[in-house]
């Protein structure tokens, strides 16, 4: 008779080669993970901002070129409501947006933001003479020009006078 051959079983439920992850490693890469996701919040952060001071420079450009055209026709800036040459008047430019659009349904500038990217009003500065547009940046409120060394305060204003930035954080 035959005897069949046993194998006998090792220790247990005991492999003879390690399967899945130790709870060391498993942390180490949960830590690893942690570390590169703060990171990429924060440059998110930045680039969402950045994003929005971007698109605020450019409304404000679109309205000081505005401003220019308008110039051209009527031989002067336009003024806030209730303004006279010579006296500087602040408003805001969605104050001198009836102003400046013509009333032509084939007018090419029908439609330009009076809003910045944060959602605060543009500011609109004339004597008739000169003009500047300003955006007060996040927060809303004046805290002094913006500089390329500046450029990630996003609290800081941007500048737009006579058709050119004369603060802008580039």
């Amino acid at each position: 008779m035959l005897v069949a051959a046993h194998r006998i079983p090792k220790k247990g439920w005991q492999r003879a080669t390690p399967f899945g992850f130790t709870l060391v490693e498993l942390l180490v890469v949960l830590a690893i993970l942690g570390i590169l996701s703060a990171i990429a919040i924060g440059r998110y952060r930045i680039a969402v901002e950045t994003a929005k001071q971007r698109v605020s420079m450019a409304n404000v450009r679109n309205v000081g070129m505005i401003v220019s055209f308008y110039q051209l026709e009527q031989n002067k800036y336009p003024l806030c409501p209730g303004g006279d040459m010579g006296t500087w008047q602040i408003c805001t430019v969605e104050d001198i947006k009836p102003i400046l659009i013509p009333p032509s349904p084939e007018a090419l500038l029908t439609n330009f933001a009076v809003k910045d990217g944060w959602g605060n009003d543009y500011i609109y500065e004339s004597d008739g003479y000169n003009y500047i547009v300003r955006c007060y940046g996040k927060n809303g409120v004046p805290d002094g020009p913006i500089s390329p060394t500046t450029r990630h305060n996003f609290d800081l204003d941007i500048y737009f006078e006579n058709g050119t930035f004369t603060a802008s954080p580039f």
